[in-house]
C-alpha cells in the first residue's frame, strides 16, 4: 500500500491498531495480529493440521506463540534497531541481546530430540518461531552461539530451507559473526542534553580526553619512528635496528593478533581482503598512538589474518577493545627481549605481499596502519 492509502480515513477505520499485517475478508470484516490471522486461516481450511491434532496440542501452540512474542519479539527492536541505525544505548542493546539468547536456550532445550515444536507435524508454532528467529539469526546469533545450541539451530536451518518458507521469507542466511552497532560515546550523547546543564561549572562540561594523551612523556617518539621506518629502504635491517634501539618498553606495548575463523571462512582471498580492509577502516580514527602491519597468510582455502600491533601505554587501549570485531581476535603480548618475538615483529612489519613468508605461510596481502 502507498503512504497515501494508509493515511486514508476509510482504511484507518478498518485497521484499528494501525499495524500490519491486516486481513480483510470479502464481506469487509478485518483481522489484525499475525498469529490470530494464521489461526483463522488454518481453521477455515478443512484438513489443516496447523492447529494440532487435539485441544492439548492447540494449547501447546498457544504456549509457544505467546512465548516468542513475550521474549524474542518483545526484545527484537532493541536488539536489531541500533544495528540498522536507529537510536539506542549500548547497555539497553546488550540487555535485549541477553534476553533473546535466554529465550533461545529455552527453545533449544525444548527442541532437543524433536523434529517439530508441537506433535509430529508442522504447526503454527513452527511458523511463528522460524519467522521470529529470522532477524536474530541473520544479525545476532553467531556461529559460535549456534554451535552451542545445536538443537534449535539445526531445526531452524532445516525449516527455513523448506520451499514454502523460502517462498515467503526468502533465503535467510545466518550470520558468521554478530553485527554490532556503533553507539555514540557518552560525551557525544550529552551534546543534546537540556540547556539547563549549561549552568554547571565549565570544568564539569569539559569533554573527557584520550587517556593516552595524558601519559608521561616517552623517550620513544612514535611519529619520528613512523617517518624513519616508512621511508627506510632497508626496513628489515636499518629500520628494525633503529626501532629496537629506540623502543621504550615502559611506555609502549606490542601484541600479536590472530583472527579466530569459523567454518567456511578463509577459503577465498578476496573475502579475507574485504574482512581485513573492513576491520582497518573501522579503526581508522585511531592512528596517533598505534602502528601495525596486518597480513593475510597462507593459501586458499586455508587463509589467515594475522598481525602485530604496537600501542602507546601498557595493555590494549580502549579504542581497540571497543572495536566490534576485535573480540574475535586472539591476542598475545610480545616481549622485545626475546629473540623469537623480535623476529616475529620484524617479519610482520617488513612483510611484502607475494614475497614474504611468515611462520611457513606466504604473505598474500598486507596493510600498514600508521
Amino acid at each position: 500500500m502507498t503512504p497515501e492509502e494508509i493515511k486514508d480515513a476509510d482504511f484507518k477505520k478498518k485497521n484499528i491498531n494501525g499495524k500490519f499485517p491486516l486481513l480483510e475478508l470479502a464481506d469487509g470484516k478485518t483481522l489484525s495480529e499475525s498469529v490470530a490471522i494464521a489461526k483463522y486461516i488454518a481453521r477455515v481450511n478443512a484438513g489443516s493440521k496447523l492447529l494440532g491434532k487435539d485441544e492439548f496440542e492447540n494449547a501447546q501452540i498457544d504456549q509457544w506463540t505467546d512465548f516468542v512474542n513475550s521474549t524474542i519479539i518483545k526484545n527484537l527492536y532493541g536488539a536489531v534497531g541500533p544495528i540498522f541505525g536507529h537510536p539506542g544505548q549500548a547497555d539497553a542493546w546488550a540487555e535485549a541481546i541477553k534476553n533473546i539468547k535466554d529465550a533461545i536456550r529455552v527453545l533449544n532445550n525444548h527442541m532437543t530430540g524433536r523434529a517439530f515444536f508441537v506433535g509430529d507435524t508442522v504447526t503454527i508454532a513452527d511458523i511463528a518461531v522460524v519467522t521470529a528467529l529470522a532477524l536474530p539469526m541473520q544479525l545476532i546469533l553467531d556461529a559460535g552461539f549456534r554451535k552451542g545450541h545445536a538443537a534449535i539451530s539445526t531445526w531452524w536451518e532445516k525449516f527455513s530451507r523448506e520451499a514454502n518458507v523460502v517462498k515467503r521469507m526468502g533465503n535467510v542466511v545466518a550470520c558468521v559473526k554478530t553485527i554490532k552497532p556503533l553507539f555514540p560515546k557518552k560525551d557525544e550523547a550529552k551534546k543534546d542534553a537540556p540547556k539547563a546543564a549549561a549552568a554547571k561549572p565549565a570544568e564539569e562540561k569539559k569533554k573527557e580526553g584520550d587517556p593516552l594523551d595524558e601519559l608521561a612523556p616517552s623517550t620513544f617518539v612514535l611519529n619520528d619512528f613512523k617517518d624513519f621506518f616508512l621511508n627506510c629502504g632497508d626496513k628489515a635491517g636499518a629500520g628494525m635496528k633503529h626501532f629496537f634501539e629506540k623502543y621504550d618498553n615502559a611506555g609502549y606495548c606490542i601484541y600479536f593478533v590472530h583472527y579466530d575463523k569459523v567454518e567456511g571462512e578463509g577459503d577465498k582471498l578476496f573475502l579475507m581482503q574485504n574482512m581485513m580492509n573492513g576491520f582497518l577502516q573501522r579503526i581508522d580514527h585511531f592512528r596517533k598512538h598505534t602502528f601495525s602491519m596486518t597480513t593475510i597468510l597462507g593459501d586458499e582455502p586455508n587463509l589467515d589474518i594475522e598481525g602485530v600491533w604496537m600501542f602507546r601505554g601498557k595493555g590494549i587501549p580502549a579504542q581497540m577493545i571497543e572495536h566490534p570485531q576485535f573480540e574475535y581476535y586472539d591476542k598475545k603480548e610480545l616481549d622485545v627481549s626475546k629473540p623469537e618475538d623480535r623476529k616475529l615483529i620484524t617479519d610482520f612489519w617488513c612483510a611484502k605481499a607475494d614475497e614474504s613468508v611468515i611462520n611457513g605461510k606466504k604473505v598474500r596481502d598486507c596493510k600498514t596502519h600508521k
